[in-house]
C-alpha cells in the first residue's frame, strides 16, 4: 500500500467516526442548498476534517469537495463527497458513504468508499488492483476481496442501472427519459451513492449510466470500474468528470452502451462547457 493510499484510509477512519456519531442522532438539522440538495453537518464536518488533516499531511496537494469547496491546485488534488446519499443518512437508512479520489496528472490514481452503516469499505489504487472487506464496529477490516467487473456481452443479457431512472422526471418529453430507458434493464433498483459504480466493478451489475451528479459523485468511480477490467465515459464518449453524467461498464459491454446512449441522445447534443 502506497503512503497515499494508506493516508487515504486514515482519512476514512476519520469520516467514519464523525459520521457514525452523527448517524446515532437525529439532533441535527438538514438544510437544503441551491440547488435543491440536502446537506448535514455530518457533510459540512467530514470534509472540514479531512481537509484540515491534508493541510498537514498534503500541503501541496488540493482539494475539491462538495461542500468545502475548491482550494489550492488542481493537480494533484484530493475529491471528496463527505456524505454521498444524504437522504438516506438523514433518513435514518444505511445506504451512504463517504468518497475519497486522488488525481494526479490528470487522471484518478486512487480512491477508498467507506460506508460504516453498511459496514464495508471499498479502496482502488492504479496498478494495486480493486478491493472490498467488511468492516466492524470498530472500523477493523476483514480480509480483503479482489473486484473484477463481468463479462456479460450483449446488451440484451445485461442488467444495467439508470440514476435517476426515467421514473426520477416530472416531464415524460424530457430527454433524460428516453436515454434512461434506452439502456436500464435487469429490474436492478439503482443505488443512492456511489455504491452503483462499485456494484459494476464488483461484477453485481453490468453497466450504470449517471445523468446527475458532481465531479466528486464521479472521480472515485472512475478509477474502481478501470482498475476492475472496465472502461469509463461521460456520455458524449469522453473523459470529462464535470458533464454532471458518467457511463461505467464492463469492456465487453461497454461499445454498445456507449452505441444505445449516442442513438437516445437529442441531435446536436452537445457536453455543458467545461467548469473554469
Amino acid at each position: 500500500m502506497s503512503a497515499d493510499l494508506d493516508l487515504a484510509h486514515r482519512l476514512a477512519d476519520a469520516a467514519d467516526a464523525i459520521a457514525r456519531r452523527y448517524f446515532a442522532t437525529d439532533s441535527y438539522e438538514v438544510q437544503t442548498k441551491a440547488d435543491g440538495s440536502p446537506v448535514t453537518i455530518a457533510d459540512q464536518t467530514i470534509e472540514e476534517t479531512i481537509k484540515a488533516i491534508l493541510a498537514a499531511e498534503r500541503p501541496d496537494d488540493g482539494v475539491l469537495g462538495e461542500e468545502v469547496g475548491s482550494s489550492g491546485p488542481t493537480d494533484p488534488r484530493w475529491i471528496l463527497d463527505g456524505i454521498d446519499g444524504t437522504h438516506n443518512f438523514a433518513a435514518g437508512r444505511t445506504e451512504w458513504g463517504t468518497l475519497i479520489a486522488r488525481q494526479q496528472d490528470g487522471r484518478i490514481v486512487l480512491g477508498v468508499v467507506t460506508s460504516p452503516a453498511l459496514g464495508r469499505r471499498w479502496w482502488v489504487e492504479r496498478g494495486g488492483g480493486a478491493w472490498t472487506a467488511t468492516m466492524d464496529d470498530s472500523g477493523a477490516l476483514g480480509e480483503a476481496e479482489p473486484m473484477r467487473c463481468s463479462t456479460t456481452a450483449t446488451l440484451a443479457d445485461a442488467v444495467v442501472s439508470a440514476i435517476p431512472g426515467e421514473q426520477y422526471f416530472k416531464d415524460p418529453t424530457d430527454w433524460r427519459v428516453g436515454v434512461a430507458r434506452a439502456v436500464q434493464r435487469g429490474g436492478v433498483q439503482p443505488s443512492a451513492f456511489g455504491h452503483s459504480a462499485l456494484r459494476v466493478a464488483a461484477g453485481e451489475t453490468d453497466a450504470t449510466l449517471h445523468l446527475h451528479g458532481g465531479v466528486w459523485d464521479h472521480a472515485v468511480g472512475v478509477a474502481f470500474v478501470e482498475e476492475a477490467g472496465g472502461r469509463f465515459a461521460d456520455l458524449w464518449g469522453g473523459r470529462r468528470l464535470d458533464t454532471h453524467t458518467a457511463v461505467y461498464a464492463n469492456a465487453a459491454l461497454f461499445d454498445e452502451v456507449m452505441a444505445a446512449l449516442r442513438a437516445a441522445l437529442p441531435e446536436g447534443s452537445a457536453p455543458p462547457d467545461p467548469l473554469p
